[in-house]
């Protein structure tokens, strides 16, 4: 199923390495940091941090610059936030993974008062998304279809283009509220 774009679906755009003094590079998977990505850094960044989710060797793609592999996503994002707070004025944050990673560091980056300016976030991976139940107030993490059942109310939910940036989520409507057990057929999320 492709959702239809409106006003608020967010755009993602391949991530490039700017001549500005500091980037921070967040990666979801290795594999989806290709070389081509970093050879033009040379000239461009003064000093680029790249951070990556999983255990694994950088140094043969990465070697002029400062890489880091985390296990786990309570250790990338507890390092993230550290990085934040000593921050300065002209960070940018580049961000590649899927739909819900790539705003759980745009939540972190604002709360540290960079701005969507700074940030470029490049969508990678399966179609996957955060739904958010307007019912309930739960966020349904990860789901890959138009229909998913609400694990706090049970209600099933029928996810909207509408995407709501400070959630970092899409929002969910009762699918069957107008008849009730008449609901859409299931299909799985495209781009």
């Amino acid at each position: 199923m492709h959702i239809e774009a409106i006003p608020s679906t967010p755009v993602y755009c391949p991530v490039q390495i700017a001549a500005v003094p500091q980037h921070l590079l967040i990666v979801e998977r290795a594999e989806w940091l290709t070389p081509e990505k970093l050879s033009p850094l040379s000239d461009s960044a003064s000093s680029l941090f790249v951070y990556v989710l999983g255990n694994t060797i950088l140094r043969s793609l990465t070697p002029q610059y400062e890489c880091r592999s985390f296990n786990d996503a309570q250790s990338l994002w507890a390092m993230v936030e550290a990085f934040f707070s000593q921050a300065r004025m002209g960070l940018r944050l580049c961000v590649i993974g899927s739909e819900p990673f790539l705003w759980q560091a745009s939540a972190i980056a604002s709360r540290y008062g960079m701005t969507t300016d700074a940030m470029q976030l490049e969508l990678a991976g399966k179609p996957s998304r955060n739904v958010y139940c307007i019912h309930c107030r739960h966020t349904i993490r990860d789901t890959g279809t138009n229909l998913v059942t609400c694990p706090s109310c049970g209600k099933t939910l029928a996810v909207r283009a509408h995407f709501s940036r400070r959630l970092g989520a899409y929002i969910g409507v009762q699918a069957d509220a107008e008849e009730p057990g008449v609901l859409p057929p299931v299909e799985e999320l495209r781009r």
